[in-house]
């Protein structure tokens, strides 16, 4: 399973490398009446002495495809006309497309998946980091309001010190005694 999956998406790697781009496939004829006809550029029809099969048709280029459901080659545009995509036979015969859309759409689903959970992992680690500078801020403001306050304790014991000092030398000066309280 994992096999078919690994080679039905190195065919179309390779499938897509080989195309040629070409977008205009159609070209539009304006009759005297007004009316528009749609007429193919690239000529898809096989011919009585070709074998009507996929190869033949896929052989004749990328402007045609092979449609399984009604045995015919048909014109390619930018999408399979006139075909389901289950039997669209395009550049190689043993591709199925159905196949390949399933594998396109769960590759895209799980790189969906995977850009989903990057990007929460990276919101949960931002939220972290912001979680541990904002705490790291708040302990840096709370030692700052610490030292502060050290110092403005230091600060009032030295004053009160000074004062008492002052107060007893006026109190040796004039010799006044000192109050006790009972």
């Amino acid at each position: 399973s994992f096999q078919m999956i690994l080679l039905l998406l190195l065919s179309v790697v390779s499938i897509s490398s080989q195309q040629e781009l070409s977008t205009n496939l159609t070209q539009q004829l304006y009759r005297p009446d007004g009316s528009v006809a749609v007429v193919s550029s690239v000529s898809c029809s096989i011919k009585k002495d070709e074998r009507r099969d996929c190869e033949t048709c896929v052989a004749k280029g990328t402007g045609c495809f092979w449609c399984g459901d009604n045995d015919s080659c048909l014109p390619y545009e930018w999408y399979f006309p006139g075909c389901g995509l289950p039997h669209v036979q395009y550049s190689s015969c043993w591709v199925n497309w159905s196949a390949v859309a399933i594998v396109v759409a769960i590759l895209a689903g799980i790189l969906l998946v995977l850009i989903f959970v990057c990007v929460c992992c990276c919101c949960c680690k931002l939220r972290a980091a912001r979680q541990r500078r904002n705490q790291k801020a708040g302990e840096r403001r709370e030692a700052k309001m610490e030292a502060s306050r050290t110092a403005m304790e230091m600060m009032q014991t030295e004053r009160r010190a000074k004062r008492e000092k002052e107060m007893e030398e006026y109190r040796m000066k004039y010799g006044i005694p000192k109050k006790t309280i009972e």
